[in-house]
């Protein structure tokens, strides 16, 4: 049996253990999400918004993109840490022309901000610590941790 058939066999037999696989793979520190599904990973290194990104996209991943109600809940759920250095958690959206979008130019429909935000505080999104996933304006120039995710290949 080929490499191509032992995949996709493997596929249709363990689909979640497949996308953990491909989760974890080159990618150390990713958490495969059955729920969502969602490879994510969070990271407490301090960064500014484009090193935020360089680093998501090491391997093929990019800031966590909350473009679905399961993705909300999934960070509501989170346990974020607060260190010495940080206190809030980038994900993927940007103020742009007075529109709140995506890293790929589309709008944000769904918004999930915390009361009072955004307080014009900045022009990217961050999760901030106790505030259960809620949105927070935050600065691009500015160190924070960061949550990455990498998508999964759908198979219909």
């Amino acid at each position: 049996m080929s490499l191509v058939h032992s995949t996709i066999l493997f596929w249709i037999i363990s689909p979640h253990a497949y996308a953990e696989n491909l989760c974890q793979g080159n990618s150390s520190g990713y958490i495969y999400n059955v729920t969502v599904p969602l490879c994510y990973k969070i990271d407490t290194q301090p960064r500014i918004k484009t090193e935020a990104e360089s680093f998501c996209g090491e391997f093929g991943g990019r800031l966590l993109r909350i473009n679905t109600e399961r993705k909300q809940r999934l960070v509501e759920d989170l346990d974020l840490k607060a260190t010495a250095s940080i206190n809030k958690y980038r994900i993927d959206g940007i103020l742009s022309g007075g529109v709140w979008k995506f890293s790929d130019d589309t709008p944000i429909k769904d918004v999930y901000w915390y009361p009072g935000q955004p307080a014009g505080d900045g022009i990217s999104i961050g999760l901030k610590v106790g505030q259960r996933g809620k949105w927070d304006d935050i600065s691009h120039g500015l160190n924070h941790g960061t949550i990455c995710e990498k998508e999964l290949p759908r198979f219909n």
